[in-house]
């Protein structure tokens, strides 16, 4: 279960908290909400992909390190195991929203679709500006879903109605999110080069640190990559990498079970020593001090002291 296994703590049920009703069903999840939505840590990585329908007001995202403004009748679609921060909302910011895994994808019958990051194109694909009358369309889809969801379990083809639902949304949204086979993205345009970049930085950072093995696999050299990413996010590659090795260590380092020895070998650090030196060198403290500071805050740690109190 993703939202209600209270044992399952890389959910994004652990932290966000929502307004309204929830529907929680095996690898398919809906929910809705408005100002209230918030969020227990400044930066979160969920286990689903998540497509948010912004229905009034407005919400800034910080998404794979890229800041976007979602307004109303705008669809939001991200990728599972990315960082979300929630920057700012509005007061009259209301939402429906679906996520879902990939198993879940797949046995549904989404195979075909092949859902991989490297299909987005992120500027123009992430954050989708709909017609009224589509906005309205979606959501009435998503609320149908919903109500698919909420049915009994015993109720005759339930699991084949709600998969028949979930692949005829995806199907109807395709056309605004998924790059035709013979869609070619341009490598000149910095844009794109950035967002080429961010992708792969996403995706390989645990492993790869060095500008050269991106500017590599772009097939450009390391000096042209670094004025392309300076020139449209205002750092250098090497900074971007490092921010997202932080960010990932900060959420490692709340986590009760991930010990700073454990986090550097999950960030592939040489030895401890090392990582201790390069988070000190971004965060200006020190992993051990960092994560006594912020554990208490995580709802990791909350529920822990839960267990200990029964």
């Amino acid at each position: 279960m993703y939202w209600q296994d209270e044992n399952n703590f890389s959910t994004i049920h652990d932290v966000l908290m929502v307004q309204k009703e929830n529907t929680s069903r095996d690898g398919i999840n809906f929910f809705e909400g408005g100002y209230g939505f918030v969020c227990k840590q400044n930066t979160f990585r969920p286990d689903t992909l998540i497509i948010l329908l912004v229905k009034s007001g407005s919400i800034q995202l910080r998404y794979n390190m890229c800041d976007y403004i979602i307004k109303e009748g705008n669809l939001f679609f991200g990728f599972h195991d990315m960082l979300y921060e929630v920057v700012t909302m509005s007061d009259s910011f209301s939402f429906s929203a679906m996520t879902f895994s990939l198993s879940y994808a797949e046995q549904a019958g989404l195979v075909g679709l092949q859902l991989h990051k490297n299909r987005l194109s992120v500027e123009k694909r992430v954050v989708i500006e709909l017609t009224p009358e589509k906005a309205m369309y979606f959501t009435d889809m998503l609320a149908s879903l919903q109500r698919k969801a909420r049915r009994p379990r015993q109720t005759p083809l339930y699991e084949e109605s709600l998969a028949h639902g979930f692949l005829s949304f995806i199907y109807d949204l395709s056309p605004y999110i998924f790059l035709e086979k013979n869609e070619v993205i341009s490598r000149k345009r910095s844009k794109e080069l950035t967002e080429m970049f961010l992708t792969l930085v996403a995706n390989k950072y645990r492993d790869e640190k060095t500008v050269k093995y991106y500017a590599s696999v772009l097939g450009i050299s390391a000096r042209h990559l670094s004025k392309v990413v300076k020139d449209s996010t205002g750092k250098i590659p090497h900074t971007l990498i490092a921010e997202r090795t932080i960010h990932e260590a900060k959420i490692l380092l709340t986590e009760m079970d991930a010990t700073v020895a454990v986090v550097s070998d999950q960030l592939r650090f040489a030895n401890q020593s090392l990582f201790g030196r390069f988070f000190k060198r971004y965060t200006g403290v020190a992993p051990k001090e960092y994560r006594r500071q912020n554990i208490n805050y995580s709802p990791w740690h909350k529920h822990a002291q839960k267990i200990m109190i029964q």
